[in-house]
């Protein structure tokens, strides 16, 4: 990603588990898919009506095994904060899974 570029967007694929993610960013690139095309696909946004100022600050999630050995992403919370990105100071928070 370039200097000052951010995610603003992502859309996930999943079944019982998540099979897919793809990211779009603040210039209209995108990163992805990885993963596969299988699955239900889910589009995630920051909640902000002006999207330039709202971007992914981070992501959670939890891990299920599904054999012995192999894991696989069961979800992700994705945490976007909303802000001018010519400043540090975060204006609101929202969630979303």
């Amino acid at each position: 990603m370039q200097d000052g570029e951010v995610i603003t967007w992502i859309a996930v694929r999943a079944n019982s588990v998540l099979t897919s993610l793809k990211f779009y960013t603040s210039l209209s690139n995108s990163y992805g898919p990885y993963g596969g095309e299988r699955g239900r696909l889910d589009i995630f946004k920051h909640p902000a009506l002006d999207p330039m100022h709202g971007y992914l600050s981070y992501l959670k999630g939890s891990v299920v095994e599904l054999d012995e050995g192999v894991n696989a992403i069961r979800s992700l919370d994705f945490v976007w904060l909303y802000a001018d990105l010519n400043c540090s100071e975060s204006h609101g928070m929202a969630t979303g899974r």
